[in-house]
């Protein structure tokens, strides 16, 4: 019997994502590696921030993750981050979703009865900019960034 192409435990989707890899212009993935990598890292910093309150239970708002795109196909290699709804990629670029599951929004942005309590949005503001540069220097280091 033939080993898998992909591995044993790779899924579809992932086989998807492995071809498109494949498929993909190399500057532009080295790119989106370097936004993937770089929202990895504001994940990482967004995380003691986050506020865990009782009713949504505990721990549900620390989940967290990535998703890129090159050229409007998903990239990554990220299992946690299965669909990233209202998020239409550029089909020309290199795009990146950071976000937090469900029950961060009612943090994020507040409800009727809950003020918003942001979190993901200032650590965006703060750490963002510093991170893509520092990100994109290491992986194209005769550009200037």
């Amino acid at each position: 019997m033939a080993a898998p192409k992909y591995g044993p435990t790779i899924t579809r989707a992932g086989r998807y994502r492995v071809r498109m890899r494949v498929n993909t212009d190399p500057v532009m993935l080295k790119a989106a590696d370097a936004m993937i990598a770089a929202g990895e890292e504001l994940l990482a910093r967004t995380r003691p921030s986050v506020p865990d309150a009782a009713p949504y239970g505990a721990g549900l708002v620390t989940r967290g993750g990535v998703a890129g795109f090159a050229l409007g196909k998903r990239v990554d290699h990220n299992t946690d981050v299965k669909r990233v709804r209202n998020f239409r990629p550029d089909r020309k670029g290199v795009d990146v979703a950071v976000g937090f599951t469900f029950p961060a929004r009612f943090q994020e942005m507040g409800t009727e009865h809950q003020p918003a309590r942001p979190f993901l949005g200032p650590s965006g503001l703060a750490h963002g900019p510093s991170l893509i540069q520092a990100h994109a220097k290491r992986e194209f280091p005769k550009v200037r960034v």
